[in-house]
């Protein structure tokens, strides 16, 4: 990842006018690429727009300032504790997506801290829980889970989900 370093006599406007013509070269870069689908590799345009998208994070983080954002400003140990609490009573997954969807740093940050995926609920009213309770199993790595079964008859015809969580039962610590 390419950082901008602030050289000793360089004033903020300087390297917020340098980050503005790298977006605005990136931008046109992007669009002659485009535009000529025949000679272009896909990861030169895939390179490019990495690039342009960490410009643009830049430039927000420059004009918000460093500690406008908790995990830039917090220490990890403490971010860890917040996180943790939040997402420990959580009776469905939507404040983790949620917290996926805050910014890309974030979403990096919690998909590398497996404890934030230890607990698997399983409700009748959450969508898409396949594929959620998959990605809890994968982000959580080997670390011990809690299953939380609320309103579901354990016998019920969730066979794929039973069948799922059964290849992973040495990992269940406490089940509700």
């Amino acid at each position: 990842m390419n950082r901008y370093i602030t050289p000793y006599c360089c004033s903020k406007s300087a390297i917020d006018q340098a980050l503005e013509d790298k977006r605005r070269n990136l931008l046109s870069r992007i669009s002659q690429t485009d535009n000529d689908d025949e000679t272009t590799s896909e990861d030169l345009v895939s390179e490019l727009k990495t690039s342009y998208n960490e410009t643009i994070s830049e430039q927000w983080r420059r004009r918000r300032g460093a500690f406008a954002d908790p995990l830039v400003a917090l220490p990890e140990d403490v971010w860890q504790i917040i996180i943790s609490d939040v997402v420990a009573d959580r009776l469905s997954y939507g404040p983790l997506i949620d917290l996926l969807n805050v910014s890309q740093a974030w979403m990096m940050k919690l998909m590398s801290y497996p404890a934030v995926w230890t607990m698997i609920t399983i409700s009748l009213h959450e969508e898409d829980l396949l594929a959620k309770i998959s990605m809890s199993l994968h982000l959580s790595q080997q670390s011990p889970m809690t299953l939380k079964v609320e309103g579901i008859d354990p016998g019920s015809t969730l066979q794929d989900v039973w069948n799922l969580l059964a290849q992973h039962r040495d990992r269940f610590n406490v089940i509700w």
